[in-house]
């Protein structure tokens, strides 16, 4: 699977990015309707490039190993990628991804795995990727992004919780945050995938789309 939009769910990738545009949306008119010289989250003090890109989390232990790629991917490769600090393969080799078939993998044993989404022509302000787990991982992964949306200056506020989201093919539980930055509209989305049954996806493995937007101001 090269990205989203090659995915065999129908209309995955178009629900993906609406649902991170709804976020950013959200963001932008949460910080538009602020009274006049309230402070918002650009002002007074803007945080730089740099220091975004530099707002790591240390999660709490124990951490299953694709919950720590779902953070490799979102505070090691798309925020400096959505930054323009650096290219996306650049920054997906560096963290141990390799590429197989024309896309970014990270292979973690037993069937484990996150494929990144980096962005590109068509959608140059969204990064992401598919992350594959054993079933009843989705919760370490969720309780990683809640945890890493928390802590970034300004946070990003959480706006839906495993929202059930049902398709021809699958249950999708979204989680979703957003948050105005110095930088523009941010946007993430966690949804995780089940059978129409509340199964996972694939056997004993379940499934998760991560996604990150940034609409500039």
């Amino acid at each position: 699977m090269g990205n989203l939009r090659s995915a065999s769910a129908p209309g995955l990738a178009a629900l993906l990015t609406g649902i991170v545009a709804v976020a950013a949306a959200g963001a932008a008119a949460a910080a538009t309707a602020a009274p006049a010289g309230a402070a918002t989250s650009s002002s007074p003090t803007r945080v730089t490039p740099k220091a975004l890109a530099a707002a790591p989390v240390t999660p709490a232990a124990p951490v299953t190993p694709v919950a720590r790629a779902a953070l490799t991917t979102l505070q090691d490769i798309c925020v400096p990628a959505l930054l323009g600090q650096t290219k996306a393969a650049a920054a997906a080799r560096k963290a141990g991804f390799r590429l197989d078939n024309g896309t970014w993998r990270l292979g973690l044993g037993d069937g484990r795995k996150a494929e990144l989404q980096p962005p590109d022509a068509a959608n140059p302000g969204v990064c992401g990727a598919t992350l594959t787990y054993r079933a009843g991982g989705g919760d370490a992964i969720r309780a990683v992004v809640e945890n890493w949306a928390s802590r970034q200056t300004p946070p990003l506020e959480e706006l839906k919780v495993d929202q059930p989201n049902a398709g021809p093919l699958y249950k999708r539980l979204v989680s979703t945050w957003s948050a105005q930055t110095p930088h523009g509209a941010e946007g993430l989305a966690l949804v995780e995938e089940r059978t129409l049954q509340g199964k996972p996806v694939e056997g004993d493995l379940g499934r998760s789309r991560l996604l990150l937007s940034l609409t500039p101001s």
